[in-house]
């Protein structure tokens, strides 16, 4: 054998190559105990460790009188805690005979489990099972509930059970609740469910705030995030952050003041950190616990009786005028307004009241009344579809009760409220009447469109109807016939957008897809009026049937469709998540969204069916009970729905006819009867709701909504509602803007005194102006040659007056200066005095900035607008007219207003408004005592006999609690030039206003016109201790669809008053003010019907103060 003389060559390389790798692994040994130590010292006690948090009340929000306005009240849950069902083995062993079987303890239990929870909850015991595998089994430690608002027996009954059943857990939470209801809903806000934007935006802002902190810590130099000045603002803020704990589950203000300190009031969670074994059972607490710091309660300004009274008064407004116009075109069905009252010495809001209000509890108990409150989508379709009435809140003044009137949406209603009555586009539908002729227009348009060989309706329109053209110069080649019928119907009408329109009104009522030639036959002679009533019966009938049939549904189809393909239904779910890399879902959210498109399929395809069983159980009677008919729509045999006699569908439409009484679904019945048999489905497919509207439109209409450019039926069918809705939750105190009307004269005049008075000295020579206002008659009222007034040396005032348009004006108010003007609100001297009396144009919009107009006033409330100052003064003479009114595109809030009032009674000092007077709790210090210096502690005697004078336990050592209070204080945002002077000759005007010969707020005037007596009673008694100003903003105002109706000149009325404690006459005194009140009515007729309101706002708030309250809505 020869000798191989590399062996041990190859033997050393191999042990060299052992020792080596013996070497890295060494290396790598002593690389992860030693340089590694301390990182992995603190992931092994991770998993050892679970952080508990508890959660902490809200604070309530309380008025200037600590009257709660939003408190907490206990809400009972009933709950499923994994982590106590974990404590039963997932399986056991046992003997069957001489065979061993596995048994699954735990799927039992919670099959047993389930069963009982159902049955005393009045629930779905495979949806509580599937809630517990898929939902509550995620986040075992946290009670997944399953049933909220329980009654009190129903918790107490489940606290009994907590003991024989492991993974009960009956809750008792708080939730919010607004006992004043709509009183103040505007300022206070409401809770809603924190979205998905908000809590990514604090998570974003957590994950920044902590990479900063990271980075700062590691000595890397890093910038400042955002909005923060030095790093300990940002360590103050992510300790904020991360002691409120927003979870994805959480309440968050979502308005008012509810929104604007949610932070303050939510306060801060505690938190209990325990050491668990591996399982995740719990084994002791441990240090690093921190007790919860409850929010603060906030403290308004406002007085919650003066408040509702203030909405209460609106409310009898919005009563009085709908009694002056009911059915009234131009008006609309909710007007709206405010009234804002103020202190003027320092910027407390007394009152903020608005009309329309919302019910804040209502978003709280998730009740089918929220969609009226957000006025979304859901709404508009219900009222369209005749589930919900439109409704408005009126208050009766002589009941001294609020009143809901209600009215349904029909056919006649919805055209009145999108055509004026003498409008042609009306008189044609009056004319056509019946679906026949609606159908038939609409077939004969469509047929001449395409002979004529046009893309669209609109040209054909102007093709056929061109203006100042005869109908012999257009026939051209188009069949006499179609162009009879369409002239009958269009001819009348004088505006091709208009005949369009009509057009549409057809195809919105009836389709002509909808209309066989047989169908049109038989039901031609059907009024418009009721078809359309027929769509709205039908569409309530299904809407129960649905709702009826939806869970037995779930019984019959869904439960066999699961128990066969649930294993492969999962298991491609699973995959899909794979492949997008996404975190797998509970099954249970695929479950609901199967089982969703599965109903909507089987009711999409068996509605009419189901709607033509509950007319006519019968075909040959319509009395007594009858077997269901057989529906061509129900083909497969082996499908659980294919007849509503089987599973017990007989039954549901028998509930069905139980819960809606006869007489709305038998007209319906009773046409379906003269129809053929044949005809019935297809006359109930057209009977269309609100989403199945869906045709595009052929002409175009600015005042509806539009999508990508596309107007379709079901935007046409929303016309009747205005287009940004009536207001509710959009406060009309500062949320909304308008043109302030004659208010703003005293802006006007302000302007012009201060510029006087720099050149003047004494006080007869401060007023700027005088002159004769007296309009004279002319052919044409919009003439510029018109003479407007007159100088002192008795020179016409044309309406073109210096290369703009004066406004019109009252007609002969007389020789005036500053005060008279103010007295009888001349248009024409403040325009003069903003174009000859200012140095600029410009002037009026500074003046008009430094009382705040044209920025937000800073009020501690979400949502404010700041309205809009002029910025073309210099070039457009006529605006500049116009602004000087109150006019052109100047447009402010009634806060702004107060504001601007304020100032001129305080002596110049623009204030911020204040809604907040203070915030208060009680917080941990965080700061414990020393331990050698304890005055008291356990155990102190014993302690002291063997030496010992400091505790042994530092339970001891807790953190005292203190006292936290934040006080509001009034804040100047700037300080106005008003010497004595130029606040005298206002407020003679003002004074004027309300006491004068002919003011226009005098109380002869308002006891003559006025029709509240109690009202005007109180303007008697309260005028001697009132200034102020009244204000008419006029708009243009068109709610119609048609181009034939022109917009017509409407008014917003205003009334700003100051009060004081004593009588006022023309020199004063003007000291002392008492209160700023401003009034602003939508729609109304003049200022001085908002006069009396303001006065009952002054005797109201003397009476609060004088110790005449009420504590309890």
């Amino acid at each position: 054998m020869r000798y191989d003389h590399k062996l041990p060559l190859r033997a050393n390389h191999i042990l060299n190559l052992f020792f080596l790798g013996l070497l890295l692994i060494l290396i790598r040994v002593w690389y992860l105990t030693v340089i590694q130590k301390e990182k992995f010292s603190e992931e092994s006690l991770l998993p050892k460790r679970r952080t508990v948090i508890e959660p902490v009340e809200r604070a309530t929000i309380r008025d200037r009188f600590n009257v709660p306005l939003a408190i907490n009240k206990i809400r009972y849950q009933a709950a499923v805690s994994y982590a106590s069902i974990l404590q039963i083995p997932r399986a056991v062993w046992r003997w069957e005979g001489k065979k061993k079987v596995k048994t699954l303890r735990r799927l039992s239990y919670i099959q047993e489990l389930s069963e009982m929870l159902a049955k005393e909850l009045s629930l779905d015991p495979t949806e509580i099972e599937d809630t517990i595998h898929a939902k509550a089994s995620l986040f075992p430690h946290t009670p997944f509930i399953i049933k909220d608002d329980l009654s009190e027996g129903e918790y107490y009954r489940l606290k009994m059970l907590e003991r024989k059943w492991l993974g009960i857990a009956a809750l008792r939470t708080s939730k919010r609740y607004y006992p004043w209801g709509k009183a103040g809903a505007d300022t206070l806000g409401y809770l809603g469910a924190i979205s998905d934007r908000e809590y990514v935006k604090i998570a974003n802002e957590l994950n920044t705030l902590k990479a900063y902190v990271k980075e700062r810590e590691a000595g890397e130099p890093t910038l400042l995030p955002k909005g923060f000045k030095t790093p300990l603002e940002v360590n103050e803020r992510l300790n904020e952050l991360q002691n409120k704990s927003y979870t994805i589950n959480d309440l968050v203000g979502k308005g008012g003041i509810e929104k604007e300190l949610d932070e303050a009031l939510r306060g801060k969670c505690g938190k209990r950190v325990f050491e668990i074994d591996t399982q995740g059972n719990f084994l002791r607490r441990i240090p690093g616990a921190r007790p919860p710091v409850p929010g603060r309660r906030a403290v308004l300004s406002l007085s919650i009786e003066l408040q509702a009274f203030a909405e209460q008064l609106l409310a009898t407004y919005e009563c009085e005028e709908s009694k002056k116009e009911a059915g009234g075109l131009h008006s609309p069905w909710i007007r709206g307004g405010a009234i804002v009252a103020m202190d003027p010495r320092t910027g407390e809001v007394l009152a903020l009241a608005s009309h329309p209000r919302l019910d804040p509890n209502d978003f709280i108990q998730k009740n089918g009344r929220v969609s009226r409150w957000l006025e979304n989508d859901s709404l508009i379709a219900q009222i369209w579809d005749g589930a919900l009435p439109l409704s408005r809140e009126l208050f009766d003044a002589k009941k001294r009760v609020f009143l809901t009137e209600e009215t349904f949406l029909s056919w006649e209603g919805y055209l009145a409220r999108v055509l004026a009555p003498a409008s042609s586009v009306f008189q044609a539908l009056l004319q056509i009447d019946t679906l026949e002729g609606a159908v038939k227009l609409q077939l004969a348009a469509e047929a001449l469109l395409k002979l004529s060989g046009q893309k669209e309706m609109r040209e054909l329109m102007e093709s056929l109807y061109p203006p100042h053209a005869a109908p012999k110069e257009r026939e051209g080649n188009l069949p006499a016939s179609l162009l009879a019928l369409v002239d009958s119907r269009l001819f009348s009408i004088s505006c091709n957008k208009d005949r369009l329109l009509l057009l549409d009104l057809c195809k919105l009522i009836a389709n002509r897809e909808d209309f066989s030639l047989d169908l049109l036959e038989e039901a031609g002679s059907l009024s418009l009026f009721a078809y359309r009533s027929f769509c709205q019966r039908a569409k309530e009938i299904k809407t129960l049937l649905r709702e009826e049939l939806r869970p037995l549904f779930h019984e019959t189809t869904f439960k066999k469709w699961r128990s066969v393909h649930f294993a492969s239904f999962l298991k491609e779910r699973r995959k899909e998540e794979k492949e997008r890399k996404r975190a797998p879902r509970p099954y249970m959210e695929y479950l609901i969204k199967e089982e969703q498109e599965q109903f909507l399929q089987f009711w999409k395809r068996d509605a009419n069916a189901f709607l033509l069983a509950f007319l006519l159980p019968d075909s040959s009677s319509l009395d007594g009970p009858k077997p269901y008919p057989e529906f061509t729509g129900f083909e497969r045999a082996n499908d659980a729905l294919s007849h509503p006699v089987n599973s017990g569908y007989a039954a549901v439409l028998e509930r069905a006819h139980a819960k809606i009484k006869e007489e709305l679904w038998r007209p319906l019945a009773e046409e379906l009867l003269g129809l053929s048999p044949s005809l019935r489905s297809s006359f109930l497919r057209g009977l269309r709701s609100f989403e199945e509207l869906f045709d595009p439109l052929w002409g175009r209409y600015p005042r509806l909504h539009h999508h990508g450019g596309v107007q379709t039926t079901k935007d046409l069918a929303r016309a009747f509602y205005p287009k940004t809705g009536y207001g509710y939750g959009r406060s009309y105190a500062f949320r909304q803007s308008t043109p302030a009307g004659s208010v703003f004269k005293l802006v006007t005049g302000y302007a012009a005194l201060c510029q006087k008075q720099r050149e003047s000295i004494s006080f007869e020579e401060i007023n700027p102006l005088t002159l004769i206002d007296s309009i004279q008659w002319a052919p044409s009222k919009n003439s510029p040659s018109r003479i407007m007034g007159y100088t002192l040396d008795n020179e016409p005032i044309r309406r073109l007056y210096k290369g703009g348009l004066l406004p019109r004006g009252h007609a002969n108010i007389g020789k005036i200066d500053l005060p008279r003007a103010l007295e009888q609100s001349s248009n024409l001297y403040f325009s003069l005095l903003a174009s000859d009396h200012l140095k600029h144009p410009s002037d009026l919009s500074q003046a008009a900035s430094l009382f705040g107009h044209g920025e937000r006033t800073g009020i501690d409330l979400p949502g404010e607008i700041k309205g809009n100052l002029p910025d073309d003064l210099q070039e457009n003479r006529t605006g500049l007219y116009s602004a000087a009114i109150g006019q052109h595109t100047l447009v402010v809030t009634p806060l702004q207003t107060a504001m601007m009032l304020s100032a001129l009674a305080n002596g110049g000092d623009v204030l911020k408004p204040r809604i907040v007077n203070l915030l208060a709790s009680v917080e941990p210090s965080g700061v414990k005592p020393s331990l050698f210096h304890l005055p008291d502690y356990p155990f102190k005697d014993p302690l002291s006999l063997v030496g010992l004078s400091f505790p042994l336990f530092t339970e001891a050592l807790k953190a005292k609690d203190f006292p936290f209070l934040r006080i509001q204080t009034p804040e100047i945002r700037r300080t106005l030039f008003l010497p004595e002077e130029v606040r005298q000759l206002l407020f003679q005007g003002m004074q004027r206003v309300v006491s004068g010969s002919r003011g226009t707020a005098r109380y002869s005037l308002i006891r003559s016109t006025h029709p509240l007596r109690e009202a005007v009673q109180t303007y008697g008694e309260i005028s001697p201790y009132l200034t102020g100003k009244t204000g008419t903003a006029e708009f243009y105002y068109k709610p119609t669809l048609d181009a034939e109706t022109k917009a017509s000149l409407k008014n917003h009325t205003w009334f700003a008053a100051i009060a004081y404690p004593r009588h006022v006459s023309e020199e004063g005194p003007w000291d002392h003010p008492e209160l700023v009140v401003v009034v602003y009515l939508q729609h109304g007729e003049t200022g001085r019907n908002a006069a009396p309101l303001a006065a009952q706002i002054v005797k109201k708030w003397r009476e609060i103060k004088s110790g005449n309250r009420q504590v309890s809505p």
